[in-house]
């Protein structure tokens, strides 16, 4: 019944037993960990949250409510909200953050930082606003509030405490992977027919209908439990038998390996406690949805979903970490339950992946088109690489096809221009195929491309590191000024480099954010907005 997994393998592949070291490390000790969006709408976490893209507030909220977690910021101060994007204050009252915890937003162009009329109350994040009484704005709703002062220049995530959400979600793919690739190594037993040590064994296929297995783990080794989506919610109770319960030498771990959209059934895991929840790791690799609807019972066991938009609406709790794609959670706690415990992934039928990919990235150009480039530390049978576009990240099409250099040891650079891409987000994937025909999915990214109308003036690189960019524009005498979300006027040069492009240098060398160009000539005043990594 074991499905070969070969997702994103962005390291050499030796030996049978890989990855000797806890496959959550990349998760920096959060929590949760969201590569895209985040919604709340209630209850709670134990521990911080980081999120790379936006984070939407749909009602009360409670983060960090527990004195633990280890990510810092530049300050040295403990980030319990960690936001990569924006704030979209939908609905509700207050997120609170507790523990004196301090609030990292990347894009504050919708957010005000408030510490009330002497900047020494506690710090409030709210809903940009023309209202100027300090103390309307600190009583919106809804609205991020701090139990401690955190200094209002602070909010703004420097480049040094930004998370690399591709690179962090790059590896937690590969180690999803690698695990997934690991055989059953654990028997299950139907408890209505066990009398003895093996009358009652099954398969993973034979689950009985009153949903109440037995697994058998082996002391002080990693055990593995491959299930599809079908049989994982076919499990209503899961007991330890012989009272033999995971720990940090006895992991259990439970790989769902087939099922790209799963509602899942929470399973109740009897006889143990939540700070088993540590030892315990659900491996969804291939899944591109999952929701967690029915059945209240506590998920005891940390949820790796890379790939997944995952909604949760029980009132149960997640005794363990979240790693998803998205995550909207309208209901239960997450407690800080991090996995604690080191999984050896297993590579595919004992022999390297052909490709070891060492980048992938995408650039609008000056023309709005994407240029896509990457490169590979090595390669081995690999006849060529597919590239596929999608408006929504789910659904794609292959757009054209690049031949691979095959074997090699060096580094290789490739790249492809799409002249024809979506105005708003792209996103691209790239694939690799084996000359014996096999498919490897290896990695996703996006970008935005301006309609027509928004191509005067369009900034490019943007993102950019906040060195030099460039404008198009339609005078030579165009004016340009940049303003942080503060309000301050950023020093920059101007020249000309071409005909209809202006290359704008600031002053310094810019702290990340989003910033504001006042661009002026003889038809108007534009305000465009470019973000500094």
């Amino acid at each position: 019944m074991k499905k070969t997994i070969t997702f994103s393998i962005g390291f050499l592949l030796s030996g049978i037993a890989l990855m000797a070291q806890n496959p959550l490390t990349p998760a920096k000790g959060f929590n949760v960990m969201v590569k895209n969006n985040l919604t709340i709408s209630s209850n709670e976490t134990d521990g911080p949250m980081a999120v790379g893209g936006n984070l939407t507030i749909k009602g009360n909220y409670q983060v960090n409510i527990h004195s633990v977690g280890t990510y810092t910021g530049v300050e040295g101060k403990l980030i319990g909200l960690y936001v990569g994007g924006k704030v979209d204050y939908n609905a509700g009252n207050t997120v609170k953050v507790d523990n004196s915890r301090y609030v990292k937003i990347g894009d504050l162009s919708t957010s005000t930082v408030n510490n009330g009329n002497q900047g020494t109350e506690t710090t409030r994040i709210v809903k940009k606003t023309l209202v100027t009484d300090i103390n309307t704005i600190r009583n919106q709703n809804p609205r991020i509030e701090l139990s401690t002062t955190q200094p209002v220049e602070s909010v703004q995530i420097q480049k040094s405490e930004k998370l690399d959400m591709e690179s962090i979600f790059s590896q937690l793919q590969d180690n999803s992977t690698l695990i997934a690739n690991c055989q059953s190594s654990v028997d299950l037993y139907d408890t209505d027919k066990a009398s003895n040590a093996n009358k009652g064994k099954i398969t993973a296929n034979e689950i009985p209908s009153s949903g109440r297995v037995e697994v058998k783990l082996t002391r002080d080794k990693v055990n593995f439990l491959d299930l599809t989506g079908e049989q994982l919610n076919k499990i209503s109770t899961l007991v330890f038998k012989d009272n033999i319960q995971p720990n940090s030498t006895t992991p259990f771990v439970i790989n769902i390996t087939e099922g790209t959209t799963i509602n899942w059934n929470s399973i109740d895991i009897s006889g143990i406690g939540d700070q088993q929840g540590q030892y315990i790791l659900f491996n969804f690799p291939n899944t591109t949805t999952l929701t967690l609807k029915s059945r209240n019972n506590t998920i005891r066991g940390t949820i790796l979903a890379p790939n997944a938009d995952f909604e949760k609406t029980i009132s149960s709790n997640i005794d363990g970490q979240v790693v998803a794609l998205s995550y909207n959670q309208s209901g239960g706690e997450n407690h800080y339950q991090v996995f604690s415990a080191d999984v050896s992934g297993c590579q595919t039928n004992n022999k390297s992946l052909p490709v070891e990919l060492a980048t992938f990235k995408a650039q609008a150009t000056d023309q709005q088109q994407t240029k896509l480039t990457w490169s590979t530390a090595q390669e081995s049978n690999s006849s060529y690489f597919a590239i596929e576009r999608s408006q929504d990240g789910k659904s794609f099409e292959t757009i054209k096809t690049v031949a691979a250099q095959g074997k090699s040891t060096a580094t290789k650079n490739y790249s492809f221009l799409d002249t024809n891409p979506s105005f708003g987000v792209n996103y691209y994937r790239l694939k690799q195929m084996d000359t014996d025909g096999t498919i490897h999915n290896l990695r996703m990214v996006s970008i935005i491309i301006d309609s027509p109308e928004n191509r005067l003036h369009a900034v490019y690189p943007n993102p950019n590191h906040g060195e030099s960019f460039a404008i198009r524009v339609q005078d030579a005498d165009t004016q340009v000024k940049m303003i942080s979300t503060q309000g301050i006027e950023i020093s920059v040069s101007t020249h000309q480099i071409e005909s209809r492009t202006l290359q704008v240098t600031p002053s310094h060398r810019l702290q990340t954010g989003t910033y504001l160009l006042r661009i002026q000539d003889h038809s108007g005043v534009y305000t465009k907005k470019v973000m500094i990594l």
